[in-house]
């Protein structure tokens, strides 16, 4: 793993990490993470505890957020009878910058709700454009 690990972060200005176990667990995550650094890249996490473990940031969902979603799914459920039952993302999440990695990358460490609102602006564009017309 070590070597394509090494070519992926080369080749590559940012590593996005999925929650995807055989590849960033407990015996890898460290070398993923230094292996980033030495190369002055960096990765963007799937969990908050990822962004403590040393990568730059994340965005994450707590229980008591995913408790608030619910809510509004079953406000919704009893008020019109319907639901869409496509797959989506969260309107409930938060953004964790680390700041420490930032200043060692020498990268600005954005302010996280401004991060979050960003996120949440280019949804709605999403949403709102026809399939063709996504960029």
């Amino acid at each position: 793993m070590t070597r394509d690990l090494l070519e992926v972060i080369n080749d590559n200005d940012v590593l996005i990490a999925t929650a995807n176990k055989s590849i960033y667990n407990r015996r890898t995550i460290r070398t993923i993470l230094l292996a980033s650094y030495r190369q002055e890249k960096f990765v963007i996490g799937y969990s908050a505890s990822f962004v403590k473990a040393g990568s730059l940031a994340s965005t994450y969902t707590t229980v008591p957020l995913l408790i608030e979603e619910l809510g509004g799914f079953l406000d919704r459920l009893i008020d019109d009878q319907s639901i869409d039952w496509q797959a989506d993302f969260t309107d409930h999440f938060d953004v964790v910058i680390n700041a420490q990695v930032a200043r060692s990358l020498n990268l600005p460490a954005p302010d996280p709700e401004l991060i979050k609102a960003r996120i949440k602006t280019l949804e709605a564009k999403l949403e709102e454009a026809p399939a063709h017309e996504v960029q």
